[in-house]
């Protein structure tokens, strides 16, 4: 029993020592790269008027459309103070329903229990420049300034009546935004476990909005490799001519960032 609890204490020093210069290096690296799995729950409405024809909204409810899984990337450079992100997202997602009412859909009328197929896409890259207002160890941040380029598009189609429709929305949204990151635990070795924050977004009234909420517990077990774990929210929505598109996306995500 001795000789293991020796072991037990050795192994807790070890950590300890290591867990801050782990910290320490992995925030001053000045590349991160962040690939991610996102898992969350869609809650859509699009609309579509057209050929004289004034379209109704419709929900993923509706389209019976199935939540999606999001795969994403994101790279950091740091420069000091200064730093640069680029993020990328893809959400796909379709349906495939009887309908249970008459609607108006891109100029045509979609008649209750047509056979309906849908597709959602939305493609968001985020670009951000970050600037350290202060950075301690407990705790960092970072007011963020750039845009979201967003490019959503629904399609509709009813094999049986021989119907085709589409409604979509492409734009950009400036977004302003913070990024905390603080260290709840200073004693080794838990000084390198990290909650975050990262809050954006911003409207351009009835042309289109975007807000994003990101929340995760952030772990290193090497100073090169960061494990994480979080909850994000993304709420887009965007008007041009006739059509008329809202989303929001949430739920949990994992994933790891090199830092180099």
């Amino acid at each position: 029993m001795r000789p293991l609890c020796a072991l037990a204490v050795l192994c807790w020093l070890a950590a300890a020592a290591v867990a801050p210069r782990e910290a320490a290096a992995y925030h001053e690296a000045t590349i991160h790269l962040e690939p991610r799995l996102w898992f969350p729950a869609l809650s859509a409405e699009v609309r579509s008027s057209r050929g004289g024809l004034t379209g109704e909204v419709l929900t993923d409810s509706d389209l019976a459309i199935d939540d999606p899984v999001v795969p994403g990337a994101a790279v950091t450079v740091r420069l000091g103070p200064h730093s640069l992100r680029l993020e990328g997202l893809s959400a796909s997602a379709d349906g495939d329903t009887r309908v249970d009412r008459t609607f108006n859909f891109a100029g045509r009328t979609y008649t209750v229990d047509t056979r309906v197929t849908s597709e959602f896409d939305a493609l968001i890259v985020a670009l951000d420049y970050g600037y350290d207002l202060f950075r301690t160890e407990p705790l960092a941040v970072t007011a963020t300034l750039g845009a979201r380029i967003v490019d959503a598009e629904a399609r509709l189609t009813a094999p049986e009546l021989g119907f085709a429709g589409e409604a979509s929305f492409q734009g950009v949204v400036p977004a302003v935004g913070i990024l905390l990151v603080a260290h709840p635990v200073p004693v080794p070795p838990l000084s390198s476990l990290a909650l975050t924050l990262r809050v954006s977004g911003l409207t351009i009234g009835d042309r289109g909005s975007y807000f994003d909420v990101d929340g995760a517990v952030e772990w290193l077990p090497v100073p090169t490799l960061a494990l994480r774990a979080g909850y994000r929210f993304v709420h887009g929505r965007g008007e041009e001519g006739g059509d008329r598109a809202e989303f929001d996306l949430s739920g949990p995500y994992v994933g790891v960032t090199f830092a180099f």
